[in-house]
């Protein structure tokens, strides 16, 4: 007690009491999106698994990813494309997380022609490496 350290990390976290802070965790937040448009930024296994769990409970999922195929295995990629909720949007990157309080829409960027492209969700769920999450927190905060 009576020092102070500083730290260089944030901390999100999801759940009924705090749904507001952009970034979720499908285990945990997916049933809170039922019927509602989500996105999964990634490539590999985990995303595509995030995204076929989310579409039990989501209206619509975007997975998101900035090429042009998906590093997932095979049979992931199978699932995934076979699942009708389930929509890849190719060749883009997360720019920035809009909404007010809660997010609405995300504004991604192509990343073959720099073109904008506004995508309507209620929830960002980053797969991947922690790298990924503290981007996409950096992208939302940076909008209050």
């Amino acid at each position: 007690m009576g020092k102070s350290r500083d730290y260089q990390v944030i901390i999100i976290g999801g759940g009924p009491a705090g749904l507001t802070a952009g970034l979720y965790c499908a285990t945990c937040d997916g049933p809170f999106f039922r019927d509602k448009a989500v996105a999964v930024i990634g490539d590999g296994n985990a995303a595509l698994t995030e995204a076929l769990y989310l579409s039990k409970f989501a209206s619509s999922v975007k997975v998101v990813h900035r090429r042009n195929q998906l590093r997932a295995g095979d049979a992931l990629q199978k699932r995934a494309r076979m699942e009708p909720k389930i929509d890849f949007v190719w060749d883009a990157v997360v720019a920035q997380i809009e909404g007010d309080r809660t997010v609405n829409q995300l504004r991604l960027t192509s990343t073959k022609d720099g073109t904008i492209l506004m995508l309507p969700v209620a929830g960002v769920f980053a797969a991947g490496d922690g790298a990924t999450a503290a981007v996409l927190a950096e992208r939302f905060l940076s909008s209050y």
